[in-house]
């Protein structure tokens, strides 16, 4: 079974958010950190859309965890751009 993970359960990155946001693309990979474990999780965007004005993501976390994030940029700690986008 997949868990979803929303932004009111993960900690906002309060020292460096990402103001650019077109800079995201699908396969990038991003850190998130969830609310009371305060561990980090990579995960990889699946999609983006314009909810409510504001660029709202989806990813998937990679390995064994069966997690999906729906996040917002200021819910990102770390950003990889993907190979491809390199």
């Amino acid at each position: 079974m997949l868990k979803n993970i929303y932004p009111d359960q993960l900690i906002p990155n309060e020292h460096t958010a990402l103001s650019d946001t077109r800079h995201i693309k699908i396969g990038d990979r991003v850190t998130l950190v969830l609310a009371g474990s305060q561990r980090p999780i990579v995960s990889t965007v699946e999609m983006i859309v314009d909810l409510f004005g504001s660029p709202t993501f989806t990813s998937r976390a990679s390995g064994a965890k069966r997690m999906r994030f729906r996040f917002r940029p200021q819910d990102i700690h770390h950003l990889e751009p993907s190979r491809a986008a390199r």
